[in-house]
This record gives structure tokens, C-alpha cells and sequence, in this order.
């Protein structure tokens, strides 16, 4: 199966989010001084999204849901890795500081944001761990109103692990 588009559609997500998102200006007033520098930066940054990202942004939103109704037609269950690389440790800074690793934050995001993009429900499952003693997931994707599938698949997954 594949899935066009995927960069374009993650480009979109990240726009009506944040375009959202930033438009509670008061909201973001409020909470100044208990976020991140990092969080600060990408708000500050929403403010140049115009209308026009918002709309084709919509739009792409749109194409993405059409690909996953005919996605759905031909398979029950989409199965992804929850990410697209292997966890890794924390750096115990980041806990009083934050962190933001852009690299490891698209790739951990990288097959996610699309059933969140298109309102699909998903759930994670444990795979195993890594070589770090770090759990590893895999994501499974069900069509609208489906989740009494994706459950079912989730546990028949995860009882074949035991």
C-alpha cells in the first residue's frame, strides 16, 4: 500500500494546528512565562500563516481523508511502526529545561500525525524493546467508527507476543 502525499499532508497538520492554536493570543499571554523558549519560538512563527496556508491546508486535509477512504476499501487494518526510529535515553537537562530535538521529534511523529490528521482512531501496542531496554511500538489504524476492530486486532496482536 502507499500513502502520497505523506510530507505534504504532515506540512498541512502542522499549519492548522498551529494556526489554531495561536489564535488565542490571551491564552498565550497568560502562560508566557512557563513556556519553553523553543515553544515561544514556533508560536512567534505561526503569526506570519496566512488564510491562505489555512485553506490549502484544508484542502490537503481533504485529499488525505479521500486516500485513506480508498485505503480502506482494500485493507481493515493499517499497521505502522508508532515511530520511525528507535527511542532514546532522555538527557536528565532536559528535564528542568525542555528540549527540542527537531530530528528526533519528526521522526518519532513521523506516522502519527496522519490518523490524527484525518480523525482516525489508532492505538499503539508494545512491540518489544529496543537494544536500549527502550519499549518500541506499532500502531495500528482502523476506519472511522471502527474501533471495535482496531481493538480486536490490537488484542489478537498482542496475545500472539505473549
Amino acid at each position: 500500500v502507499e500513502l502520497n502525499e505523506l510530507f505534504m499532508s504532515k506540512i498541512a497538520h502542522m499549519n492548522i494546528i498551529l494556526s489554531e492554536t495561536s489564535q488565542d493570543q490571551q491564552v498565550l499571554r497568560d502562560h508566557h512565562q512557563t513556556l519553553t523558549c523553543q515553544t515561544k519560538i514556533v508560536y512567534s512563527s505561526c503569526r506570519r500563516l496566512s488564510i491562505d496556508h489555512y485553506m490549502q491546508s484544508s484542502a490537503q486535509k481533504t485529499r488525505a481523508i479521500n486516500m485513506f477512504k480508498s485505503l480502506f476499501e482494500k485493507v481493515d487494518v493499517f499497521i505502522t511502526p508508532t515511530t520511525a526510529c528507535l527511542p532514546k535515553k532522555l538527557d536528565p537537562r532536559s528535564l528542568s529545561h525542555g528540549e527540542m530535538d527537531e530530528d528526533n521529534l519528526l521522526m518519532s511523529m513521523w506516522f502519527v500525525y496522519l490518523a490524527n490528521f484525518c480523525g482516525l482512531p489508532a492505538i499503539t501496542i508494545n512491540a518489544g524493546y529496543s537494544q536500549n531496554d527502550l519499549p518500541v511500538g506499532l500502531m495500528l489504524v482502523a476506519s472511522w467508527w471502527r474501533e471495535d476492530l482496531l481493538f480486536s486486532a490490537a488484542k489478537s496482536l498482542e496475545n500472539r507476543a505473549c
